[in-house]
């Protein structure tokens, strides 16, 4: 397997954060021998449905450690919402919100994957250590239900949608196993009928001879290379020996039958704007020093071809001298109108092992080419003639394209005028054409690109519209990623994108890949949803895969199922960074509730519901549709899409609840919170927002991890102006280390300015970035220990935050390296903003349970939402 390796921000401490579920009783930490058939199972009531059924309009509120027990019997009508801030009306500490608590960072669940009644893993914010028992773990695949009905009405009444989202590569926590890998001795074991990979649910049977396919349900011949002996209850003899057996997900090495052309080194090809404002910016300088610092820690670097291309209006290709003490011969190529590469691959790619002398004679010329740069008027970039020129020059070999730009494309190939945006269009039906490509040039090349298996990722630091809505397909359909710095400021910047680069060049890949689901019958694949939006194929295909990135796949119940459980088998095949070509099989068992036998079978689907999934599901079915749609229309569309699944619930669950409570399914309560909040993000908030900023919050929701999403839906934060006087299980301070090298976490509040008081320091964690903000009333002790000055105003002069040599500033520290790692080590930029500075109204707007402008605070969201679900009547 790839060797893991931590970045150098985060080096310093080997641990990858666990998570741990949300019970409503203090977690207790169980030895290991003692875990049960499901490790974790939501609290078991002996009236679930009487749960629901209070006087309390917001129903399953998780404790919280500085709260008040939550009372069932306190009632607050709908129209007392509206007075959130006035606590004699509602205290909105007791609407439902994702929790982190101290305790749970440091003992953490032990979750079993193996198939349970009602089977339902921890969310993505809780802290868990998973333990691969037959089903497939959920950092690498959550269903939004892990119960369907026998009949398809049943789970299309509850609303729900029903998919998976897989996030094939994630790379393991230190506190988990690596992914199995498996060699069969000839051809691995399939269905001969609907070609599933064998799983720990086959049947064997007849001595070991046949094995029934748990999806198709036909009989195989065992071949005789895999016999063996069966034992007690029909379980082959091996089945512990064979991770294919009893593991949910493992990774075949594939037989040189999967391999269809010859496998050759991975291909890097980094294209470099070479301009004078790039150069001003200090984005040339930083890529080319970055490169230069991060080679020695790329991957399987004799499995690693790299070249360089620079350019202006024109382009600059380098042909290195056998002798390095000489020039290298600079070809410029003029012609902007097609793609015209002056050498071969052979000429231009350099073995990162082999060729490391010649590769570091380059970056040291390409570096002093930048220090000598001149001012050159109207400097025009052609993005498509270079993109062209880079896919040319890596055909026929598969690889990825690395563009460094500042410039819009405004020249050759592709070129769009540039014009001011009509501010008039916002808010109206013809806003949509902003977020159309103008050009179908990167659309066809992106296409072009996903045949020659060539991603394309996109850093881009520019000042002006760079039209990522007609660019950002090229990456989008190569399953490439995209790097957004308005305004780049390299003293601000310049780390991030640092880092960005780091990860980006040390992560797992898979290249040259090809996906496909396979389920029971009478469930169908649906759709694809990726960075291009909604793919209506079988098998997908894929230029790039990334160890961030995760796909959505919609599924349909289309016929009656008759077996106690249905199964969902995701099958990926690729070629790895060493050049071997293996397949990654995650399996999943679903239990099938039959309304007729006596339980509810609408709540045991509810009480299964994956919020993180379903939540993503919906976002990633709806923002696509801002090509087409208004704003308005897809912000509708959520919000009808919330109302009809709790309006199911009410009608199907709780039908003898008063008409003045509003009731949340425990499982998914807070998939509103989740929900509103994009439309308090760039991507779906209304008014004169950035174009690229919205594209490139789209790009975001649609391609990225459910970790980042996590804390994108529902920012966290933490009071850190107390961390030295918490102390947690009666042992640790917050922010120190445990003996088992785990960080103490401070518990977060709601994300909301009610919370933040003027003489406290808080943690903001959003994703994208980390903020320490801070209030104007702070002590001044507080203020030198962890920023070494001696008065707020001096603040003024500090915008990343770096640690000093204090206790309470390697607590923060420590705390800060926490976050980082629970999203497995990307860096994350730490800023640091002073109340009422100019940069506050930022942090403010990334209060997500507050009013802002047009938006509705959540409080008054949920005020609106049940008048909606009244609207419907029907219960």
């Amino acid at each position: 397997m790839e060797e893991r390796r931590l970045p150098p921000h985060l080096r310093r401490t080997q641990q990858q954060q666990p998570i741990n579920r949300e019970p409503e009783q203090p977690v207790q930490q169980a030895p290991v021998q003692q875990r049960q058939a499901n490790g974790y199972q939501q609290p078991q009531h002996e009236n679930h449905q009487q749960q629901y059924n209070t006087q309390q309009q917001y129903v399953g509120q998780q404790q919280h450690p500085q709260q008040q027990p939550y009372q069932p019997q306190q009632q607050f009508p709908p129209q007392q919402v509206e007075q959130q801030r006035k606590p004699t009306k509602i205290d909105v500490d007791q609407i439902p919100r994702p929790y982190i608590k101290s305790e749970e960072s440091i003992l953490y669940q032990q979750f079993s994957t193996a198939p349970a009644p009602l089977y339902h893993p921890p969310s993505v914010h809780q802290f868990y250590q998973t333990f691969d028992e037959g089903n497939c773990g959920p950092r690498y695949m959550r269903s939004s239900v892990y119960a369907i009905g026998n009949e398809p009405s049943i789970l299309q009444q509850t609303e729900i949608p029903f998919g998976i989202v897989v996030q094939p590569l994630m790379e393991p926590s230190l506190f988990e196993s690596d992914l199995p890998q498996v060699e069969f001795t000839n051809e691995p074991l399939r269905c001969q009928r609907c070609k599933a990979y064998v799983s720990p649910y086959f049947q064997f049977g007849q001595g070991g001879n046949i094995y029934v396919c748990n999806i198709c349900k036909m009989k195989n011949q065992v071949p005789p290379d895999y016999y063996c002996v069966l034992g007690q209850g029909n379980q082959r003899g091996d089945k512990f020996q064979r991770d294919e057996l009893n593991k949910g997900s493992y990774e075949i090495i594939a037989p040189t039958s999967y391999i269809k052309k010859e496998i050759k080194n991975n291909l890097i090809l980094f294209c470099i704007e070479l301009t004078q404002i790039s150069v001003a910016k200090g984005l040339y300088s930083q890529v080319i020093s970055s490169l230069q610092s991060i080679l020695d820690t790329i991957p399987y670097p004799n499995k690693t071809d790299i070249a360089f291309i620079t350019f202006d209006s024109k382009i600059q290709f380098y042909n290195i001298p056998k002798n390095l003490t000489g020039e290298p011969q600079i070809i410029v190529v003029s012609e902007i109108d097609e793609a015209n590469v002056p050498l071969p691959p052979e000429k231009l790619f350099l073995n990162i092992e082999t060729d490391r002398d010649k590769i570091d004679y380059m970056l040291e010329k390409l570096s002093k080419f930048g220090e000598t740069i001149t001012q050159q008027a109207n400097q025009l970039v052609s993005v498509g003639t270079v993109l062209s020129n880079a896919v040319q020059l890596m055909q026929p070999r598969s690889g990825r394209i690395l563009y460094f730009g500042c410039s819009a494309p405004r020249y050759g190939i592709g070129k769009l005028p540039q014009k001011p945006t009509d501010t008039k269009l916002f808010g109206t039906d013809q806003e949509k054409l902003f977020y159309q490509p103008n050009d179908q040039a990167y659309v066809k090349l992106g296409q072009t690109c996903l045949r020659n298996h060539i991603s394309v990722d996109l850093f881009i630091a520019n000042d002006e519209n760079f039209e990522l809505a007609t660019v950002s397909p090229v990456s989008n359909i190569t399953g490439g990623s995209i790097y957004f710095y308005p305004h780049y400021n390299q003293q601000i910047n310049g780390t991030e994108l640092h880092y960005a680069l780091y990860r980006n060049l040390t992560r797992a890949y898979a290249y040259d890949l090809i996906m496909t689901v396979r389920t029971s019958p009478g469930i169908i694949l649906f759709d694809y949803y990726t960075g291009s939006g909604k793919i209506s194929v079988r098998d997908l295909e894929l230029s790039s895969l990334n160890s961030d990135q995760s796909i959505a796949i919609m599924l349909k119940q289309e016929e009656k199922i008759m077996d106690p459980e249905a199964y969902i088998q995701y099958a990926l095949l690729f070629t790895n960074q060493q050049g071997q070509r293996v397949i990654r099989v995650f399996n999943l068992q679903l239990q099938v509730v039959n309304k007729n036998s006596g339980n509810n079978a609408w709540h045991n689907i509810f009480k299964t519901g994956d919020v993180d999934c379903i939540a993503t599901l919906l976002s990633r079915k709806n923002l696509p549709n801002i090509m087409v749609q208004s704003i308005k229309q897809i912000r509708q569309s959520l919000f009808e899409s919330v109302v009809n699944i709790l309006h199911a619930y009410r009608k199907y669950c709780s039908s003898n609840s008063p008409a003045g409570q509003l009731i949340l399914p425990e499982a998914i309560k807070i998939l509103p919170l989740y929900l509103q909040t994009l439309s308090k993000r760039d991507l779906l908030k209304y008014g004169n927002v950035r174009i690229d900023n919205r594209i490139f919050e789209i790009h975001l929701v649609l391609t990225q991890s459910m970790h980042f999403l996590n804390n994108f839906f529902y920012p966290k934060l933490f009071p850190i102006h107390d961390v030295s006087t918490q102390v947690v299980a009666d042992k640790y301070y917050v922010g120190t280390m445990t003996d088992d090298e785990k960080t103490v976490l401070p518990h977060n509040v709601a994300t909301t300015i009610d919370k933040i008081k003027s003489d406290g320091i808080y943690i903001l964690d959003t994703s994208q970035f980390i903020y320490i903000y801070v209030g104007q009333n702070v002590n001044q002790s507080l203020l030198m220990n962890l920023f070494g000055v001696n008065s707020f105003a001096e603040l003024n002069s500090i915008e990343l935050f770096t640690k000093i040599d204090t206790d309470y500033s390697t607590k923060v520290q420590n705390i800060i390296e926490s976050l980082q790692q629970i999203r497995g080590g990307t860096y994350v930029p730490v800023r640091v903003v002073r109340q009422n500075s100019p940069q506050a109204s930022l942090v403010q707007s990334k209060l997500v349970e507050d009013e802002q402008q047009l938006e509705k605070s959540y409080a008054d969201y949920l005020c609106e939402l049940h008048g909606a679900i009244q609207n419907k009547g029907g219960v």
